[in-house]
């Protein structure tokens, strides 16, 4: 992104997703391209993505963002990607009145992460322990639209063993009408 592009995204205010994992893994972020940071301090909209998690999976993004803006000599607040990942993603893709944050006439869409699960607490929980860990702490609870669907690291409304076996079975259905190797 040149200087000249960077002025007009601030100026037009479109949202913006970043994908810092994709940019890490083929290092496209020399200093003088990385405007992210830049734009944030500007009041743009950035949002956080992964665009293959072949690679990079779910979770590692705000890591990544905290680890790049740093490269550059711009480092975000630790907060920062929390919101990227939240009010950001929901107002970049039009649903801001339904999604993104925790507010009346809302959809309750909640991942309750156990953070004092013993192999994963940090020594301080303040600061970036959900950006820099989030993809490796363990889900404690899930709730869409209310609904409580996942609960102390169980499926609630299924029986998760059997859904897995299914997932399974279906994937060796899959892999044998493409002609792969068994497993």
């Amino acid at each position: 992104m040149s200087d000249a592009d960077a002025e007009l995204v601030v100026e037009n205010r479109p949202g913006i997703t970043w994908c810092p994992n994709n940019a890490l893994h083929r290092a496209v972020h020399p200093q003088d391209l990385c405007r992210f940071p830049w734009l944030i301090d500007r009041g743009v909209c950035v949002s956080l993505g992964i665009d293959t998690t072949m690679y990079h999976p779910f979770g590692t993004a705000g890591m990544v963002s905290l680890l790049l803006s740093a490269s550059v000599g711009h480092r975000l607040d630790d907060a920062e990607p929390f919101y990227m990942q939240t009010a950001n993603a929901a107002r970049n893709i039009g649903y801001a009145d339904e999604l993104g944050t925790l507010a009346v006439g809302k959809r309750a869409d909640i991942v309750v992460r156990a953070a004092e699960d013993i192999t994963h607490t940090a020594l301080d929980q303040a600061g970036a322990l959900l950006a820099l860990s989030s993809s490796q702490i363990p889900v404690n609870l899930v709730m869409i639209d209310g609904r409580v669907v996942m609960q102390g690291g169980r499926l609630t409304a299924a029986d998760q063993t059997e859904v897995l076996h299914s997932a399974l079975r279906q994937r060796r259905r899959i892999l044998e009408r493409a002609g792969a190797p068994a497993e």
